[in-house]
């Protein structure tokens, strides 16, 4: 799925851009694309917490990739949770998946 390889490939660098897309997203209409985002996010959001933890990015992956080894996929979705994790609130909010989203 797109949305996996889009939170895979975000590299977190530079806290200054992490802002500035913060900002962009707040403030500027990118409505069609977050449309579907906010779609795949409720979906992958499945406790309806508005927080994406490991494990439900490792729920939502066996679904998508379901042949593929099983720790494997456990250890790139604990990466990405980390990676994504901005505000080290114990998931990735809302605003961190777009960022990490619409940076691409």
């Amino acid at each position: 799925m797109q949305c996996f390889e889009m939170m895979q490939k975000f590299q977190p660098v530079c806290k200054l851009r992490i802002l500035m897309l913060n900002y962009a997203l707040n403030y500027f209409q990118f409505e069609s694309k977050t449309t579907k985002l906010a779609k795949v996010f409720s979906y992958i959001d499945y406790r309806h917490k508005a927080l994406l933890t490991e494990r439900e990015l490792f729920k939502f992956a066996q679904r998508i990739y379901h042949f593929q080894d099983q720790a494997k996929l456990r250890a790139e979705q604990a990466g990405i949770a980390e990676k994504l994790d901005f505000s080290r609130n114990g998931g990735i909010s809302y605003s961190d998946f777009l960022i990490a989203c619409l940076d691409y």
